[in-house]
């Protein structure tokens, strides 16, 4: 009786192991699609190969509303919050850095910075990858 306890002890272990590993994996998943998106809507919005742009950051944000952070002049916006990842790209020959937003499939370039608006992201749950 007390090697099938043990047994049953190590298993649950095993499983519980598997469930948090298999949890970073997700959120990991997530962050990478969210790069492609955004190298994707970059290339597209210059206009250039997308092996000419680098990664230089991923931060995980929730952004106050559906703009994600870019909202347009003259549009409204769902208020509601929407989780997501805000990735710094460079791209060969352009000294700038380019700002993707990005929640699920949906990407936004921004090119003004997120400290002059105020549609950024809530306070406090940017994390920095």
């Amino acid at each position: 009786m007390g090697r099938h306890r043990v047994r049953v002890g190590v298993l649950a272990m095993l499983i519980l192991c598997a469930g948090v590993i298999g949890a970073g994996a997700g959120q990991d998943d997530a962050e990478t699609e969210a790069v492609r998106l955004a190298i994707r809507t970059l290339s597209e919005h210059l206009g250039v190969d997308e092996e000419t742009i680098a990664l230089d950051e991923v931060t995980a944000v929730d952004w106050r509303d559906a703009s994600l952070g870019c909202p347009e002049p003259g549009r409204s916006y769902a208020q509601i919050i929407m989780s997501g990842f805000r990735v710094t790209l460079d791209v060969v020959d352009d000294e700038r850095s380019h700002r993707v937003h990005v929640s699920g499939t949906r990407a936004v370039v921004c090119e003004q910075p997120a400290a002059s608006r105020n549609h950024g992201p809530t306070a406090g749950r940017g994390l920095l990858r």
